[in-house]
C-alpha cells in the first residue's frame, strides 16, 4: 500500500511503509482499524529495535512486556517509549471495540511518524531531509482537486478535436 508519509521506508524496512500506508488509508474512514494498523507499525519497530540492538528477547512477551525490558528502557529514550506506548495503548482499544475518531486516527499517524524517523536515524543508518507529516485527508483532496483539473482539461482537449 502506497503511503504519503511512509514510503521513506519502502527500501529499509518495506513493512513499515505498507503499515503506514494501511494506516492513512483507513484513517478517516475506519479510524479503529487505522489505530489497530499503527499498533502493528509499533510492534514491527519494537522488535526491529531488539534485532537491531542484539538485545535478547523474553520468551512469548507481549508489546508491553517488550516496552518494559530493562535492556529496550536503555536502549530507547523515554520519549520514544511513550509514544510507542500512547500508540500500544489507542491500538488496544481500538482492536476491542472502543469508539476512535479520525482526530486520534491521524494523531497516532503523527507519533508513528516521529517513531518512524527515529528508528530510521538511530538503527538503518539513514538520513531524512523531509519528514514533515502530510495529512491524509488533505493529500487525498489535493490528489482530488488535480484529478478534476485534468478531467477538465481532458473535456477541453475533447472539444477541440
Amino acid at each position: 500500500m502506497k503511503s504519503i508519509n511512509y514510503e521513506f521506508h519502502r527500501p529499509l524496512h518495506s513493512e513499515l511503509a505498507d503499515l503506514g500506508g494501511f494506516g492513512e488509508a483507513y484513517a478517516y474512514a475506519d479510524p479503529a482499524s487505522a489505530v489497530v494498523k499503527m499498533r502493528l507499525f509499533t510492534e514491527v519497530i519494537v522488535e526491529s529495535v531488539f534485532d537491531k540492538a542484539g538485545l535478547a528477547k523474553p520468551f512469548k512477551a507481549s508489546l508491553h512486556d517488550l516496552l518494559r525490558e530493562p535492556m529496550f528502557e536503555k536502549t530507547v529514550p523515554k520519549k520514544v517509549r511513550m509514544k510507542i506506548d500512547a500508540v500500544r495503548q489507542h491500538g488496544n482499544k481500538a482492536a476491542h471495540g472502543k469508539t476512535t475518531t479520525d482526530k486520534t486516527a491521524v494523531w497516532i499517524l503523527r507519533e508513528s511518524l516521529d517513531l518512524a524517523v527515529w528508528f530510521a536515524r538511530t538503527f538503518l543508518d539513514t538520513t531524512l531531509e523531509n519528514s514533515k507529516f502530510q495529512d491524509p485527508l488533505a493529500e487525498e483532496a489535493s490528489s482530488a482537486a488535480i484529478d478534476t483539473r485534468s478531467r477538465d482539461e481532458e473535456r477541453k482537449l475533447n472539444r477541440q478535436i
